[in-house]
């Protein structure tokens, strides 16, 4: 790679940090109604990005909510109540990640403190709000061990594990389903996985799937899934979509 591009990507992600800061505060200001707003609206009065929205929406759940409108546009908005901070959030994150490192063995407060550069009363008290750690001990000698689900609650992995091949059994049916007739299905499960709560920008969505196979999927199982654009106000265009899983969908009377 070029000293040039190094420096560019360096320049770039240096930036990233600050523009979340400064978007995530910014939304908070805009949606301090508790309101939900569409995702155009948005974008019209304010020059948010969609992408950008979705993004949100998956850091920080805590924070905002996902929704759809009577007119069946995305959403956005902010929760009630006492919300954490976003430095908070994020601090939460990282030691989460560190515990479910640590695996079966945990880990003990004072690497946390050592790993994460954050004081020891941080690192408990953030700690003590997710479920699915345990704690053991007391002081410094506290052991943190992940409890929960191997898959982080936030976002998750998608991938398929790898299975072993199957053992020749003579000539294959041939009713039996072809090897890409299965990688079809996996991705059409994998699909719903990811929609099963609320729509997706098709930006996010890319992600984890071939945006052009997330709308293959869409013409497939049309009582399955339906792709929409976001904004019909403006001229088409491939990402200009969101996809949700119909069995999800609550129609209006």
């Amino acid at each position: 790679m070029k000293q040039r591009t190094r420096l560019n990507l360096k320049k770039m992600r240096a930036t990233l940090p600050v523009a979340d800061y400064q978007l995530h505060y910014r939304l908070r200001q805009l949606l301090a109604n508790h309101e939900p707003v569409t995702y155009g609206d948005l974008r019209r009065q304010h020059e948010v990005n969609p992408v950008d929205l979705e993004s949100q929406l998956a850091t920080y759940p805590e924070i905002f909510a996902a929704g759809t409108s009577a007119a069946g546009r995305p959403t956005i908005q902010l929760k009630e109540g006492e919300l954490p901070t976003r430095e908070d959030i994020l601090t939460r994150h990282q030691l989460v990640k560190l515990v479910k490192e640590a695996g079966a063995n945990g880990i003990h407060l004072r690497k946390l403190y050592a790993a994460s550069g954050h004081a020891s009363q941080v690192v408990a008290l953030l700690l003590a709000e997710v479920p699915e750690i345990e704690a053991q001990g007391k002081g410094s000698q506290i052991l943190y061990r992940w409890v929960g689900a191997a898959l982080d609650s936030r976002i998750q992995d998608f991938r398929e594990p790898a299975e072993p091949e199957p053992e020749p059994v003579g000539e294959q049916s041939e009713h039996a389903p072809k090897t890409h007739e299965i990688q079809f299905l996996k991705e059409r499960d994998k699909l719903a996985a990811l929609c099963q709560k609320t729509h997706r920008h098709l930006h996010w969505l890319g992600n984890f799937l071939d945006p052009a196979v997330v709308l293959k999927l869409c013409e497939a199982f049309p009582e399955l899934f339906v792709a929409e654009r976001i904004d019909p106000e403006v001229p088409d265009s491939l990402p200009d979509r969101k996809v949700r899983h119909i069995n999800n969908v609550t129609t209006q009377n």
